[in-house]
Parts: C-alpha cells; sequence; structure tokens
C-alpha cells in the first residue's frame, strides 16, 4: 500500500512540475520586450502608452519598454545581441539595420508583411529597410528638411524666402549682422554636419555612388556644392561664429533665440518652437535648388531580432503600432511626418502650412544608401568636410582622398 502511495505522489508531483512549467512557458510567450529611442524627453509617455494599450488589447500579455538615448542605443543592442539577450523588437537608426543584418541579428519581415499592409506606406520610405533582398525594418519617424526663415527679418529686408542657392546666399548676406546671423550650420564632427551638406549636394544633383557601385562624391555636383557650403562659413562669413563647434541642436537653440535668419532642419523643430517660443516670427519653405529639387529625407526604422522566441506576437505588436491612429499620434508626439499617405491626408497635417511644406518636399526626398558599412562611410565623409572647412584642404582633394578611402571600405579598388 505504501508503494501504492508513494507512486500516486510521485505522480502527482509530475503532473504540479508539468504544470508549472507550462503556464511559465505560456507566460513567457506572452511577454514582449521592446526597445525605443528617445527623441524627446517630455513625450516618452507615448511609448509606455502604446506599451499599456497593446496590453489592454491582449489580455495576458506583458510588454515591457526600454527608452535608451540614442547616443546609447547601438552599443546596448550589440551588447544585447553578443550576450544572447536582444530584446523583441527595437527602433533603430536605420544605419544601424543593414550593420545588424551583416551580423545576422535580424529576422526578415517578409513573411508578416502584406501587400494590403504594405501598400499604404509612401514607397520613398519603405524601401529603406530593404537590404540584401528582405525587408528587414518599417519606416518610423520619418522626417524631410526644409528651410526655417525669420519672416520679420525678411519683411523688415524686404526680401522673399529664397528659391535657389544665390538667393539664399544674397538673403544670408542681408540679414546677417547685430541682430542675427545669416544662416545656421552644424559644423561639428558629427553625422548632422554630412546631413546638411545634403542640402546641397542633393539639389545639385549629387549621388555618392555610380550604377557600379563606385563612390562618385569626388564629381562636380559634389565639389560645388562642398564648396559653396564652406564659402558659407569661411569666404561669405554668413554663418554664427564657429560653426564646427556647433550641431544641429545648437543651431535649433539660435533660430529659437532669435540670432539666426535661417536653418534648415526638420518638422519636429515647429513643434519646439510652437511650445517654447510661441511668440517668434518664422515660416518654412521649400530647401533652396541647385539645379534640381531635391531635400534630404531620414528615417528610422522597427526592427525584429531573430532571437525572440515570440515572433508572432512581435509582430502582432507592429501591426498594432502602425494602425493609422498610432502613427497620427506618434507624429504629433514628436513632430514626424507620417510613414503612410492615409494618416498624412488627416486635418492635422492638411491644415497647417508648415506640415504640407514638409510633406510636399517627399516628391523630391532622397535617402541615403543601402549599405551595412554606410556608418563607416559616412564618418569619412564627415572627416573630408570638417578638413575643408577647419584645416583649409581643396575641396577637390577633401573628396579625392575620401573616394579613394571609400572605395576601399567597399572593396571597389
Amino acid at each position: 500500500m505504501m508503494g501504492r502511495g508513494l507512486r500516486r505522489q510521485w505522480v502527482l508531483w509530475l503532473v504540479i512540475v508539468t504544470l508549472v512549467w507550462t503556464g511559465a512557458a505560456w507566460a513567457q510567450a506572452k511577454n514582449l520586450k521592446v526597445v525605443f529611442m528617445e527623441y524627446d524627453p517630455k513625450a516618452n509617455s507615448y511609448y509606455t502608452n502604446l506599451g499599456t494599450e497593446f496590453e489592454k488589447a491582449n489580455p495576458g500579455t506583458k510588454v515591457e519598454v526600454e527608452i535608451i538615448p540614442w547616443a546609447q542605443g547601438r552599443d546596448r543592442l550589440v551588447v544585447w545581441i553578443s550576450g544572447g539577450q536582444a530584446p523583441d523588437l527595437a527602433l533603430v537608426g536605420t544605419r544601424w539595420l543593414y550593420e545588424f543584418v551583416d551580423m545576422k541579428a535580424l529576422e526578415p519581415l517578409d513573411r508578416y508583411v502584406s501587400r494590403d499592409f504594405a501598400k499604404d506606406f509612401y514607397p520613398s520610405v519603405f524601401n529603406g529597410g530593404n537590404y540584401q533582398g528582405h525587408l528587414y525594418g518599417l519606416p518610423v519617424a520619418v522626417s524631410t528638411k526644409s528651410l526655417y526663415y525669420r519672416t520679420d527679418l525678411f519683411e523688415k529686408a524686404k526680401l522673399h524666402p529664397p528659391t535657389t542657392w544665390d538667393e539664399l546666399l544674397d538673403a544670408a548676406k542681408k540679414l546677417h549682422g547685430p541682430e542675427a546671423f545669416g544662416f545656421g550650420l552644424p559644423g561639428s564632427k558629427h553625422w548632422q554636419n554630412l546631413d546638411n551638406w545634403a542640402m546641397f549636394f542633393y539639389t545639385a544633383g549629387g549621388r555618392y555612388y555610380d550604377d557600379g557601385g563606385k563612390c562618385v562624391v569626388n564629381s562636380a555636383a559634389g565639389v560645388k556644392s562642398l564648396q559653396f557650403y564652406v564659402d558659407l562659413a569661411n569666404r561669405h562669413k554668413v554663418t554664427q561664429p564657429g560653426p564646427v563647434a556647433n550641431n544641429r541642436s545648437d543651431i535649433q537653440g539660435m533660430f529659437a533665440a532669435g540670432k539666426l535668419a535661417m536653418v534648415w532642419t526638420g518638422p519636429w523643430f515647429f513643434g519646439i518652437l510652437d511650445r517654447d517660443q510661441p511668440s517668434l516670427k518664422y515660416a518654412v519653405a521649400r530647401t533652396p535648388k541647385g539645379t534640381v529639387n531635391a531635400t534630404q529625407v531620414m528615417t528610422d526604422s522597427m526592427v525584429m531580432f531573430n532571437q525572440s522566441q515570440n515572433k508572432d506576437l512581435a509582430w502582432k505588436f507592429l501591426e498594432f503600432m502602425y494602425q493609422d491612429k498610432r502613427r497620427l499620434d506618434f507624429g504629433k508626439a514628436f513632430g514626424m511626418l507620417p510613414e503612410k499617405q492615409a494618416v498624412a491626408k488627416d486635418p492635422t497635417f492638411q491644415n497647417d502650412k508648415r506640415w504640407r511644406q514638409f510633406l510636399e518636399e517627399m516628391d523630391g526626398a532622397v535617402i541615403f544608401p543601402s549599405s551595412g558599412v554606410w556608418a563607416k562611410v559616412s564618418d569619412v565623409l564627415v572627416v573630408a568636410i570638417q578638413e575643408a572647412m577647419v584645416a583649409g584642404k581643396p575641396v577637390q582633394q577633401a573628396l579625392d582622398e575620401a573616394c579613394r578611402k571609400i572605395d576601399e571600405i567597399n572593396g571597389k579598388r
């Protein structure tokens, strides 16, 4: 009899352990970790609310939301990937996406994305998540760039917003003085310097590579645009003093403080101005033309890591996140353009001239090349810009040397 009792206890213990293990596994399967980068600390509640709303819509699911400063983001993710502790989903710089694919860390999204899901995205930004024949990221935080200008200063000088490089230079010369500097230039050793040069590089018709993948930044368009960019600071002296010490946040702060007549930046900025400087008189105009109308378009990406044990649930979160209402809420919270054309038709974007201006720039928008080594390439170009601007190296020489290094990076020598 004792033997039977022991056997019953043993069987009961196995049943309990199995149920506990199964319950723990089920609970694990209902958990998600989602990492977001911090655009604006004052708007972080958007991320936490998104996780809470998803939990309410999916009872039993637990979403852990972690928000990381951009400066730490890439390195933190690399450490997690290397240690087998990658989150299920993360918002990343698109330039990191290509690097993470080369590290074999990302899950292709092709099998999840239906034609119906993809059809409403702007093609120029949706395609930025394609790499090596697969879709690895969904666009988020889309921004084009346009020219902010002080309407009070322009009216006082009887000037119209510039539509060409020559008009921009003329306006900067006439407005530069004790009251304000003509044009804000973020010249620090940072990718934002490259981003700002793009205003002139793209409108000159510049390309980074030819059809064979060889660097052509040292073309006539590249040289002309960088020379004009450098001359704004060194020859014409219509920028703020010592631009190489300033990043984009610095020059946006100067414009907000009334110390700049013009600055080229994105749609997030007017939300900052509305909040912090509501009395500032300004407007937004199309990027001045060189030989063509163009502007820079930037997008970050939502990616899924292949270490995720909850891929279907992670995709369900992405579908939830990309519902029109939530993309509209994101645009309002962070001052970013919609990724989806249906959202762009909302009165929020259509009834405000500033939003419409940035949306109109989408037609001529150019995105950085898709490349796992783009971070290294952009570093080379930032150095070339600095050498021309600070060290006085001839622009042609600086770009020739940059192209040689870029071709080496890409294995094109």
